[in-house]
């Protein structure tokens, strides 16, 4: 304290020990059981278990892993030369010595980025805008490369945002983000552009995440320190209370206007802020899908100007987003790109009126 080293020495009893520590067991314990989940076996399916590191030799921690797995640990081997050996095996291994079979490095979340996703559209067609696309998923060993396809989802649309998420939950809000850069000078292309994000991430939990225009080429990158960092319970903590209200004021109404998505829980300034806007990518291209991003743009158009135009062009506008909304909902597309192209025709004409 003060800049004065305090030194206490204090004997507790191994149940108070225990009890201080009770978290972190139940946390190792759910670990075992994420392990098995992840190998698809049952505690019957395994054949033996051996005890490695020093913490092992808690008399609790076998007692635990008995109660978990319905068989007695095996301490024959000696915890701490185990980590030792693993130690000069990974040091050799990375020397290019041939070290034999050894077990590989994994992932412990996935990554992504977040998109957009219109096939779980809500309400008047509304894709959902929070649709986490894992890239390289949990589990994959590393080092790992890994890309996706995705679209943008408007004609001539100059930018991209790209924000890289860890988490395994489909909703991007009760995940973990890790960073975030924009692609910017995007060919004057129709929607549809295909953007191919890769992420490249190493052993030592650096990740590299850069987006590339399929079309000109045009690439941006961005490097993330630790990316494998675990969500801190504090994090969580505030995320889940974020959520929570957002959930009770969607349930009451509109959102105060002060309690817009992505406040609540803030990240540190210098890297980026927390708002969330409508994302600029959607999954990767699917059958339809480039005519299903098209349509739903074209039927927000024509909703935009329809209360401008004469009752005459009026009914036409509507006869013709009726036909492009039949079409979508029955998933006919060719029909649909044929009465997507008859709107556009009819909105050029009509946005010069």
């Amino acid at each position: 304290k003060d800049g004065v080293s305090l030194h206490l020495n204090m004997e507790i009893s191994r149940e108070e020990y225990e009890d201080l520590i009770r978290s972190w067991l139940n946390r190792t314990m759910d670990c075992v059981q994420h392990s098995l989940d992840d190998a698809h076996l049952t505690p019957r399916q395994i054949d033996k278990v051996v005890l490695v590191g020093g913490s092992t030799r808690m008399p609790v921690i076998a007692r635990l892993l008995e109660q978990r797995l319905g068989q007695a640990p095996h301490c024959e081997v000696n915890p701490d030369l185990c980590v030792a050996m693993g130690a000069s095996i990974q040091a050799g291994l990375i020397g290019g010595t041939e070290v034999g079979s050894v077990l590989v490095d994994i992932t412990p979340h996935s990554l992504g980025i977040r998109c957009l996703d219109f096939r779980d559209a809500g309400p008047f067609g509304r894709p959902f805008e929070y649709k986490f696309a894992p890239i390289i998923r949990r589990n994959t060993p590393l080092p790992a490369s890994r890309s996706e396809a995705f679209t943008t989802v408007t004609d001539r649309q100059p930018t991209v945002d790209i924000e890289i998420y860890q988490g395994e939950q489909e909703d991007v809000r009760r995940n973990h983000r890790v960073g975030r850069f924009t692609i910017d000078g995007l060919a004057p292309v129709p929607a549809g552009n295909q953007i191919v994000v890769q992420l490249d991430l190493n052993l030592d939990g650096i990740l590299r995440v850069s987006a590339r225009e399929k079309v000109t080429g045009l690439q941006k990158h961005i490097t993330i320190e630790n990316a494998l960092r675990t969500v801190s319970d504090e994090e969580r903590a505030l995320a889940t209370e974020r959520l929570n209200r957002l959930w009770e004021t969607a349930e009451e109404g509109d959102l105060p206007e002060d309690d817009s998505p992505g406040t609540g829980y803030e990240e540190p300034e210098e890297e980026f802020d927390d708002e969330f806007t409508m994302p600029e990518l959607a999954d990767a291209p699917r059958e339809g899908q480039r005519e299903t991003v098209q349509a739903r743009a074209l039927l927000e158009k024509a909703e935009r100007i329809r209360d401008r135009v004469s009752p005459e062009d009026q009914a036409e506008l509507n006869r013709l987003m009726e036909q492009v909304r039949v079409n979508l909902t029955d998933r006919k597309w060719n029909e649909l790109t044929a009465a997507s192209n008859e709107l556009t025709d009819v909105l050029f004409y009509l946005e010069d009126v």
